[in-house]
C-alpha cells in the first residue's frame, strides 16, 4: 500500500511538473522572440507592472484557498472554495477604486509614468487570479492534475501568442497577454464542480460564515504574511526601477524570469502534491519524513541547474536573447544562490500552514520585506551604483531563505542531520561532475564572441547531463542498499 501511495504521488508530481514545463517551456521559446521585439525598458515597464499585480492579487482570496485541501469533508471544502471566490469579488471592488482614480501618481512613485494608462487593467487581472486559485485548489483537491497541467499549458500559450502578434502596440501588448491569460484555464477547472444543488447548499451564508470563522487565520495571519513576503520578493524590481531605471529593472526581469523557470518546475509543483498529502502525514506522524524526502527531491534536482546557470549564465543570454541582454546574464552569477534557497524554502515552508504555525510564518515574513527595506537604505545611503546593490540583495536574501528552511524543517521534525549526506552527494557530484570540468575546459576554448559562448554551453549541458545521470545512478544504488 505504500508503494501504491508513493507511486500515485511521485506520479501527480511529474503530471504537475510536465504540465509546468510546457508551459514555462513555451515562454522559454518565445523569451528570444520576445527579447527581440521589446527593448530592456519596455520589459522593466511590463515586469513593474506584473510585480503590483503580484503584491495586489496574492491576498485576493485573503489566502481562504489555501484551506481547501484541508477538510475532511468534500462539502465543507466545497464552501470553502466558494467563499474564496467571493472573497475575491469583495476585494477586487475594493482595490478598483484607488487603481483608477489614483493611476498616475502610483506609475510615478514606481518610476514607470508610461504603464499609467494600464493600471485600470489591475484590478482585472486581480478578479483572474483570485478565481483561478480558488478553482485551482478544489481541483488540487479532487486530484484533477492533468486538468491543472492542462490550464497551465494553455495559459502560457494566450500570453505568448498575444504579446507576439501585439508588439506593434509597446508596453501595451505585453500587459494585454498577462492580464487575459489569467482568465485561460478557469472554465476547465470548473469542470470538477459538483451538480447546481449541492452548490447552492454549500454557499449558504451559515455555511459561508462557519468556514470563515473555521479558517479565520488564514486571512489574520497567513494572508499579512503572504502580503510581506511578495512585497519582499517584488522589492527589488520596484526599487531598481525607482532608484535606477526601466533599463535596469528590465535586465533584472529577464534574469529572475531565467532563475526563477526551475522554481515554478521543479518547486511548485512538488510544492502543491506535498501540501495535499502533507495534512494526512501530519495527523499520522509521517510530516518529518515527507518533508525530509520534499527537501532531498528539491536538491537532487535544483542544484545542477543553478550550477549550471551560474556558470554559462553570461553566454546563455548572448546566444539565446542578444547582445542588449549579456549584462542580464551577468547577473545570474550572484543572483541563482538567492532562487536556489528559495528553491528549497518555498516548498518546504507549507508545513507551516499544515501545523497551523500561521503566527510564526507571518513573523517571519514580516522579515523579508524589512530586509529589502534596509537594503535600499543602505544603497540609498551611501549612492551605490546597481550591481553593488544587485549583490546585497542576493546575499541578504540567500541568509533569510537558508533561515526560513531551518525552520520549516524544525517545525516537521525533519532532523536536519539526516540532510546533510544527501545534500553533501549531490553537491559533491556536481562539482566534480559540472563545476570543476566546466571551469577548466572552458577557460582553454580557443574562440571568442558568439562562437566561445555556443562552444561554452555545450560543454556546460553535456556536463550537466552527465551530473544527472551520475545522480540517477547514485540514488538507484543507495534505494538497493537500503
Amino acid at each position: 500500500m505504500k508503494r501504491l501511495k508513493a507511486h500515485s504521488t511521485l506520479r501527480s508530481v511529474f503530471t504537475l511538473a510536465g504540465g509546468t514545463a510546457l508551459s514555462q517551456g513555451l515562454i522559454v521559446l518565445a523569451s528570444p522572440l520576445l527579447t527581440r521585439l521589446y527593448s530592456p525598458a519596455s520589459f522593466g515597464a511590463f515586469t513593474v507592472f506584473v510585480s503590483l499585480l503580484s503584491v495586489l492579487s496574492c491576498v485576493a482570496t485573503l489566502r481562504y484557498e489555501l484551506a481547501i485541501p484541508l477538510p475532511k469533508d468534500d462539502d465543507e471544502a466545497l464552501t470553502t472554495c466558494i467563499l474564496s471566490g467571493a472573497v475575491t469579488l469583495f476585494y477586487t471592488a475594493a482595490t478598483a477604486v484607488p487603481l483608477l482614480f489614483f493611476s498616475t501618481a502610483i506609475a510615478e512613485l514606481a518610476g514607470v509614468p508610461e504603464i499609467a494608462p494600464y493600471l485600470w487593467l489591475l484590478p482585472i487581472g486581480i478578479l483572474g487570479v483570485g478565481f483561478y486559485q480558488s478553482l485551482y485548489y478544489w481541483a488540487v483537491r479532487c486530484g484533477e492534475y492533468p486538468t491543472i497541467s492542462r490550464t497551465r499549458i494553455s495559459q502560457s500559450l494566450a500570453m505568448v501568442v498575444i504579446q507576439v502578434s501585439a508588439s506593434f502596440a509597446g508596453i501595451a501588448g505585453l500587459i494585454f497577454g498577462q492580464v487575459i491569460s489569467r482568465y485561460v484555464g478557469i472554465s476547465s477547472l470548473a469542470r470538477s464542480r459538483p451538480s447546481g444543488t449541492v452548490i447552492r447548499a454549500a454557499s449558504s451564508l451559515p455555511a459561508l460564515r462557519e468556514q470563515a470563522f473555521r479558517y479565520k487565520s488564514f486571512p489574520l495571519w497567513s494572508a499579512p504574511g503572504t502580503l510581506l513576503n511578495t512585497v519582499g520578493a517584488q522589492a527589488p524590481m520596484l526599487a531598481f526601477a525607482a532608484l535606477f531605471s526601466s533599463h535596469i529593472a528590465g535586465l533584472y526581469a529577464l534574469t529572475h524570469r531565467v532563475l526563477s523557470i526551475p522554481i515554478t518546475l521543479i518547486g511548485t509543483a512538488m510544492a502543491d502534491v506535498f501540501f495535499s498529502n502533507a495534512s494526512d502525514a501530519h495527523r499520522d506522524g509521517r510530516l518529518g519524513h515527507i518533508t525530509g524526502n520534499l527537501l532531498d527531491k528539491l536538491v537532487t534536482f535544483g542544484l545542477p541547474i543553478a550550477v549550471a546557470l551560474m556558470l554559462a549564465g553570461p553566454d546563455l543570454f548572448l546566444i539565446v536573447f542578444g547582445p542588449e541582454w549579456v549584462e542580464a546574464g551577468t547577473l545570474t552569477t550572484y543572483a541563482t544562490p538567492w532562487l536556489f534557497m528559495a528553491l528549497l524554502a518555498s516548498p518546504v515552508s507549507r508545513v507551516f500552514l499544515v501545523a497551523a504555525r500561521q503566527k510564526e510564518l507571518f513573523a517571519l515574513q514580516v522579515l523579508q520585506p524589512c530586509l529589502g527595506i534596509l537594503v535600499i537604505a543602505i544603497a540609498t545611503a551611501f549612492r551605490w551604483e546597481f550591481l553593488p546593490t544587485f549583490i546585497l540583495f542576493s546575499a541578504v536574501y540567500t541568509i533569510f531563505y537558508a533561515l526560513y528552511l531551518w525552520r520549516s524543517l524544525s517545525i516537521a521534525a525533519a532532523r536536519l542531520t539526516d540532510r546533510v549526506w544527501p545534500a553533501l552527494r549531490v553537491g559533491g557530484i556536481t562539482a566534480l561532475t559540472t563545476g570543476l570540468p566546466y571551469t577548466f575546459f572552458s577557460s582553454m576554448l580557443p574562440y571568442e564572441g558568439q562562437a566561445h559562448a555556443l562552444l561554452s554551453l555545450g560543454l556546460c549541458l553535456v556536463l550537466t547531463l552527465a551530473c544527472y545521470g551520475v545522480l540517477l545512478l547514485s540514488l538507484r544504488s543507495s534505494k538497493r542498499s537500503d
